[in-house]
């Protein structure tokens, strides 16, 4: 790494713990939260290098795709707290929500009605018809890393990279089978807010400028373009967004890293972002270690508690 190319690391850093501690410091106050980007801890993990930690480069990324239809985006408003359970803050620490129930196993969502506006797309799906699947219960993040409501998600994460900032937080990452359960709960919602399309529920179909190669390779250069391409919207932003056990943004916004339950490779990517159409049955299976785009984040999974506090 050249000296000019560290120094701009560590002042991107720098810039992006000083905002964490804002955040932190008016959420004590009771003030409201900025919408800015989150910084991801830094990896335990010796086989990440500095330069590809968030904000640079990475073999394997390539420009964020342009070829989704522009949907009138929503005026962004945080929905009312949602109603207690008491079971699920029993079993989980704060900001993450039970999920507790059975897998629908079911084979495929048949389309009901296309829409024509979106090639090969479907704008409402005919209820599953679920066989009785797996007994699953596990807390999830409600929100994408950090996962703060306010702030935007974490963007431009390595696997590796996301796996250890869940650790810091003795939690883990989501297996796949758990991902799709939290989206589509027991009744195998194709959007996890229902069957039928609403480009305005969640933060999909954003048009994004294209990239140049050359624009990657210095991370205060890559700061740039991130800044002129980014799509997210702040965490709670989309109330509507919401899947059956409470998690929010499962679909669209940025696509999140999750362990593989079928490849041997362990990487997938769930629930695509926001240049697309996805639904919660989109997935991406990955084999390039470092891969990273300006979209693609994570949220965490763990075990619920053994002792009620």
């Amino acid at each position: 790494m050249t000296v000019g190319r560290a120094a701009a690391f560590v002042v991107i850093l720098a810039v992006s713990l000083a905002a964490s501690r804002e955040v932190i410091r008016r959420k004590h106050a009771g003030l409201p939260l900025a919408s800015a980007s989150a910084p991801i801890p830094r990896s335990r993990a010796p086989s990440v290098r500095p330069r590809e930690s968030i904000g640079g480069p990475s073999a394997g990324s390539t420009p964020a795709a342009s070829s989704a239809a522009a949907v009138p985006a929503s005026t962004p408003h945080l929905e009312a707290p949602p109603t207690p359970n008491p079971l699920g803050e029993a079993l989980c620490p704060e900001g993450m929500v039970l999920a507790a129930g059975t897998t629908c196993a079911e084979t495929g969502h048949t389309c009901k009605r296309k829409d024509p506006s979106l090639p090969g797309g479907c704008a409402e799906y005919e209820p599953a018809h679920c066989r009785t699947g797996l007994e699953l219960r596990f807390c999830i993040d409600r929100d994408e890393y950090p996962n703060r409501e306010g702030m935007l998600p974490a963007a431009m994460v390595t696997f590796e990279e996301a796996e250890s900032a869940c650790d810091t937080e003795g939690k883990r990452l989501c297996t796949e089978m758990e991902w799709q359960f939290s989206c589509e709960g027991e009744s195998g919602l194709a959007f996890g807010y229902g069957d039928v399309r609403d480009a305005s529920a969640c933060n999909v179909g954003k048009r994004v400028p294209s990239v140049r190669p050359e624009e990657l390779w210095e991370s205060r250069d890559v700061a740039s373009v991130l800044e002129r391409v980014d799509a997210r919207v702040p965490s709670g932003s989309m109330p509507r967004c919401t899947s059956p056990v409470g998690a929010r943004d499962l679909v669209g916004n940025v696509e999140e890293w999750v362990r593989s339950d079928t490849s041997s490779d362990a990487r997938a990517l769930r629930g695509g972002e926001y240049t697309g159409d996805p639904s919660c049955s989109a997935v991406r299976k990955l084999k390039v270690a470092g891969y990273r785009q300006f979209h693609t984040g994570f949220r965490c999974c763990r075990d619920p508690l053994v002792r009620v506090r």
